[in-house]
């Protein structure tokens, strides 16, 4: 078995205005994030400019296609 990560935080929040306000107050330079529901990336961008390394995920393949078109160095 290996470890993961020592902590996590989950961050629930009303509306994506709301979510991406938080960033600066939830997220390291350190951290590494998981979005859950990416959509088409552009929430998954901005944590990327905040934390070492941001994956976003999402069900819809159209969105996730269109995530990698605008933005092709994300995960």
């Amino acid at each position: 078995m290996r470890l993961i990560a020592r902590s996590a935080a989950l961050v629930v929040a009303e509306n994506w205005s709301e979510y991406r306000s938080c960033i600066p107050y939830c997220i390291s330079s350190t951290d590494t994030v998981l979005e859950v529901g990416c959509g088409n990336g552009v929430t998954t961008s901005l944590l990327s400019q905040t934390c070492s390394r941001a994956v976003g995920v999402d069900m819809s393949e159209a969105l996730i296609t269109e995530a990698r078109e605008r933005f092709p160095a994300l995960e």
